[in-house]
């Protein structure tokens, strides 16, 4: 598998990646991780929602 980010922004308590995912059978797949800190500093995860 191969993994392509786009892009990736942090902004105050929440970060985002986005993409493409290409399978081992050459198919792909994008994809959207979106991150909420417990705060700024980004130290620890509160919860991640991803979009495919």
């Amino acid at each position: 598998m191969k993994i392509m980010v786009e892009h990736a922004i942090a902004h105050g308590k929440v970060g985002m990646a986005s993409g493409e995912r290409t399978l081992s059978d050459g198919l792909k797949r994008p994809f959207c991780h979106v991150f909420e800190f417990t705060n700024s500093n980004a130290r620890s995860v509160v919860s991640i929602k991803t979009y495919m």
